[in-house]
């Protein structure tokens, strides 16, 4: 019953904003954490519950359907999305604001923008690529130094993004039947890539 729910629940474009929020605040704390920013935890245990809970409620109201219209606003309205949950996440966690926590949650907001995707060619293409480009921009950062090292951990989870990938762009010509639980594959997708990334950030600062 309960993993029914929860399919389910993925299953629908409108839980996005909770996705987004949940791992926008994970990342970014972690963030926070390995560039040894002072996290006060009270402030965050007792603040970003609360900041998460307004972005997917009354915030979702009236954003998302005032900017979704295609393909590009789609994207934008996701990184505009989780840029606003980072950086309240780092004003909560640690009282200032660091602008450099967007560095790091660009492809959060690349891989949710496909949980919404449309259904037509430029759609399928579109979504190939937020999903794809959030590798090829980890493993840059990694190697210019931007991110640790230990960030490349979350190409664990590209045979996931190629398989996602192949059933949007096969649904070109084999219908849009394919994607039924596409919008489920992808927040899978966020939140594993999201909480290696995370986990990546959180060890880094330790080794």
């Amino acid at each position: 019953m309960a993993i029914r729910r929860l399919s389910e629940w993925n299953e629908t474009a409108k839980t996005w904003p909770l996705s987004a929020s949940l791992v926008t605040i994970v990342v970014t704390t972690s963030y926070l954490i390995w560039n040894g920013y002072e996290i006060n935890w009270l402030h965050a245990l007792i603040g970003l519950p609360l900041m998460c809970l307004a972005m997917t409620g009354a915030i979702y109201k009236f954003m998302f359907p005032a900017f979704r219209r295609n393909n590009i606003t789609n994207i934008l309205v996701h990184l505009l999305w989780v840029s606003i949950a980072a950086i309240a996440t780092s004003f909560i966690a640690t009282g200032a604001l660091h602008w450099n926590v967007l560095i790091a949650i660009i492809p959060v907001g690349m891989i949710a923008s496909g949980i919404t995707h449309g259904k037509n060619m430029i759609a399928a293409y579109s979504y190939a690529f937020e999903v794809l480009s959030t590798y090829a921009y980890i493993a840059i950062c990694s190697i210019i130094g931007i991110f640790p090292m230990a960030t490349i951990i979350i190409f664990m989870t590209l045979p996931v993004a190629f398989g996602c990938s192949k059933t949007m762009i096969n649904s070109i010509e084999g219908g849009a039947h394919l994607t039924k639980d596409l919008g489920a594959r992808t927040a899978n997708l966020l939140h594993m890539f999201s909480m290696l990334l995370a986990v990546a950030f959180a060890v880094a600062r330790y080794i």
